[in-house]
Order: structure tokens, then sequence, then C-alpha cells
């Protein structure tokens, strides 16, 4: 289920915990923006198609030091 609150500098946090899934939050600009991600991420859960963002974009220094070697 997601949470949002409104965050002293003015901005909008959602954090999301569902049951069997990692705990995930993001900041927004606006609460609109805030909702429609939320209602995304939770469906993503729920339908099992989430990936978590961050470990999509990690790299291995290997990883990085081949993609160098390469340029």
């Amino acid at each position: 289920m997601a949470t949002i609150t409104k965050t002293s500098s003015g901005s909008w946090k959602v954090q999301i915990r569902l049951k069997g899934h990692p705990a995930i939050s993001r900041t927004f600009d606006t609460m609109k923006l805030a909702e429609e991600w939320s209602k995304v991420k939770e469906s993503e859960m729920i339908r099992g198609e989430f990936v978590q963002e961050k470990r999509e974009h990690k790299i291995t220094l290997v990883e990085a030091l081949d993609r160098y070697a390469e340029k």
C-alpha cells in the first residue's frame, strides 16, 4: 500500500510497502505525479511485473573497466 506525505520542502514523498516486495520510495514535485507513480508501481507489483529500478542500473567495476577499455 502506498503512503503519500508532504515533506517540509514542499515536495511529495511516496512510500510503497507490499508484502513479498521490497519497500520503495520516491519524491515528486506534485501530488498528482506522486499518485500516478504509486498507482503504476503498485499495479506492477500485484501483476508480478515490477522490476526494482536501482538494480537495473547497477554496474560492476569490471564492467565499467571493460567499457572504458573499449573506448
